[in-house]
């Protein structure tokens, strides 16, 4: 009996050891996820810090620096919207241009970064003039550096639009779940948007 009963002591010393053992395995892995996620935050926050100083360094106040430009994107509660001609004369008299999108990259970079503006009003009310127009008589898309357009994959659905109110001649960009297809043209001395201004960094 006391053979037995020492037996059932130690199997049940065991299970407690076993059980402690799980247990603060169980904490350790919590621990180690709570690191590998501190770690990941301190990468990220190391990461903006950069571009913040890199922005500081190599760019105007209010502008972004971004991949290898710097980048401005006017906020309605600072600027007041403007028609096409009026959002790049402002570009202009900063030293920068509407901005050129050369690529894909550079597609899915002004889709990310953009503020998104939420109002009652149609979808393109909302957008932001980029530095594309069409020359009508030869009926093509025309950047502000005289590069021409030849892709179409970025115009949203139904774009450019022949008809409606929404029509026009200069195209503009706004928040679409598919950010690869956000352009669509508008009235270039009509609609007032949000603009985006490019221009080269300061050198560091």
């Amino acid at each position: 009996m006391e053979a037995h009963a020492a037996l059932m002591k130690e199997h049940a010393s065991h299970l407690y050891l076993k059980e402690q053992v799980q247990q603060k395995k169980t904490i350790s892995d919590g621990l180690q996820l709570q690191i590998e996620a501190l770690h990941t935050e301190r990468t990220e926050l190391k990461s903006n810090k950069t571009n913040l100083e890199g922005s500081c360094s190599r760019c105007q106040p209010r502008w972004i620096f971004l991949q290898s430009s710097c980048y401005f994107f006017s906020n309605s509660v600072y600027e007041t919207r403007k028609n096409w001609l009026d959002s790049r004369a402002h570009c202009i008299s900063q030293g920068g241009e509407l901005v050129v999108i050369n690529n894909l990259a550079e597609q899915h970079l002004m889709s990310d970064n953009f503020r998104r503006v939420s109002s009652g009003s149609v979808w393109w009310q909302n957008g932001f003039w980029i530095g594309l127009r069409e020359v009508v008589a030869e009926e093509k898309w025309v950047w502000v550096n005289n590069v021409t357009e030849t892709e179409t994959v970025y115009w949203r659905t139904g774009q450019p639009s022949r008809s409606g109110l929404q029509s026009g001649n200069c195209a503009a960009l706004n928040y679409y779940s598919d950010t690869k297809r956000t352009w669509y043209n508008a009235n270039c001395n009509e609609l007032e948007l949000n603009w985006i201004c490019e221009m080269e960094p300061n050198e560091t």
